[in-house]
């Protein structure tokens, strides 16, 4: 029974996967088939480094990330060593925490709290410029210095909102 309800929860991932590529051009579909059936290893290893990352994610809405990333792969928007990296952020990732990059993506970095900062940071889609000087009042005469990690969003994470969360939220709107 346990077997069972793995595989459907696999099937599941898989069509969440496969829905995200549906729109793709034939062209865009076969020229990928075309290039990955040039050389007999890298096929065997996309096949089954997509099935071991659809297995391994804990969450079906990584399913569709994975989806679109893929799709982003095939359309030719980023290369599959992109798409390794990217999968491998979005497999370590709490799927809902990914969400707020796209408040540092629109400048509003101030609204991300400082956990939700240091988490982004520690997934690899922030760049840390450092400790900043700037002070704050505590008391009415007191300042005390306020030493605290200021982020960017890096290239990783400008892919992950524009292939991912901004065309999630078109869908959603």
């Amino acid at each position: 029974m346990g077997i069972s309800i793995n595989n459907k929860i696999f099937l599941k991932k898989v069509l969440h996967f496969l829905h995200q590529i549906k729109d793709i051009p034939s062209e865009k579909r076969e020229e990928f088939i075309d290039k990955i059936n040039c050389d007999k290893k890298f096929k065997t290893k996309v096949g089954e480094t997509i099935m071991l990352l659809i297995d391994k994610i804990n969450d079906y809405s990584k399913a569709d990330y994975l989806g679109k990333l893929f799709a982003a792969s095939i359309n030719g928007q980023i290369d599959y060593n992109t798409f390794l990296k990217l999968s491998n952020i979005i497999d370590k990732s709490y799927a809902p925490d990914l969400g707020h990059l796209i408040n540092v993506y629109e400048g509003k970095i101030k609204d991300v709290d400082d956990i939700h900062q240091d988490t982004l940071y520690n997934l690899g889609v922030l760049t840390n410029l450092g400790i900043s000087g700037q002070t704050f009042t505590y008391q009415r005469d007191e300042k005390i210095p306020n030493k605290k990690n200021q982020f960017k969003i890096n290239n990783y994470g400008k892919l992950i909102v524009e292939l991912i969360l901004l065309t999630e939220n078109n869908t959603n709107s």
